[in-house]
């Protein structure tokens, strides 16, 4: 009874010591929610807050759940009209890094933002590393 006793403690003790990796993020922080009317300025990717995704529009919705839908471009030409699909992916957030993991037309992006402005309503943010895999 006491080595397990001893066992839980250090358990314990390792688990509070690890690195968290998952924010605890309140209702309209970002990233979570939708965000949509991405437009870039400068070296930045500036994103609204949004209700929903608009069809043929691009944006992401952010779950709590760590689970990520982006709507891109359908396929490799961005000539208008353009069409979008639904892509899903995973997102993780530490500090003000926010990694990112997602399905787009040609294979999956592993991507880096940093978070640069983050309001209720609109947040700026930075691609600092991206790989893409076939």
């Amino acid at each position: 009874m006491k080595k397990l006793y001893l066992f839980f403690i250090l358990l314990f003790s390792l688990s509070s010591c690890m690195d968290q990796n998952n924010m605890e993020l309140l209702e309209g922080q970002f990233p979570l929610g939708v965000w949509t009317d991405l437009r870039y300025e400068q070296e930045a990717l500036v994103l609204n807050r949004s209700e929903e995704l608009k069809k043929n529009t691009m944006g992401y919705v952010f779950k709590a759940n760590g689970t990520l839908i982006v709507r891109d471009l359908a396929g490799w030409c961005g000539t208008p009209p353009i069409i979008t699909d639904d892509y899903s992916g995973k997102w993780r957030l530490q500090g003000n890094i926010l990694k990112i993991e997602r399905q787009y037309w040609g294979g999956s992006f592993i991507q880096q933002w940093e978070i640069l402005e983050a309001g209720s309503q609109q947040a700026t943010i930075k691609l600092i590393e991206s790989e893409s895999r076939n």
